[in-house]
């Protein structure tokens, strides 16, 4: 993921990406492009990978590394850009909610739903709550029964 920062009056002016990944880290990449545009460097070196996937409306358990790589991805762009302008940049330090999260849990190996599978080998969600005999996942349609 790289992302391009254009600044003017200490301010995001135009921000691009280039990824290649998953969906989700292609969402997660335009998401940060969206939220960051006209805020000031300072704000902008504040956003997380929380805000990242909240303004999402949440990503599959598996997926959540793709918002810390958007926010990660903008902070050194901007770091960069800091570096090139100043002596030093300011340090930025780890959100505390990076060290906290949980593992991801571990991808199915197959794409057919049985008891051990928790989450929707497709999108993610988590089926769980789901009343028993349901057929279809409720978010992507794909055949869980």
């Amino acid at each position: 993921m790289t992302i391009y920062i254009k600044v003017k009056d200490n301010k995001l002016q135009d921000i691009k990406f280039k990824t290649f990944g998953c969906g989700a880290a292609i969402a997660t990449s335009s998401m940060i492009t969206e939220m960051a545009r006209g805020m000031s460097l300072e704000e902008a070196l504040k956003v997380t990978r929380k805000d990242v996937a909240d303004a999402l409306d949440g990503l599959p358990p598996i997926k959540m590394h793709c918002s810390n790589l958007a926010a990660e991805g903008l902070h050194a762009a901007i770091r960069d850009y800091l570096s090139k302008k100043t002596a030093a940049a300011p340090e930025v330090e780890k959100p505390v909610e990076v060290a906290a999260l949980p593992p991801a849990p571990p991808a199915p190996r197959a794409r057919i739903y049985t008891n051990k599978f928790k989450f929707c080998p497709e999108c993610g969600l988590d089926l769980r709550g789901q009343p028993t005999g349901t057929a279809n996942c409720p978010r992507c349609g794909f055949k869980v029964a």
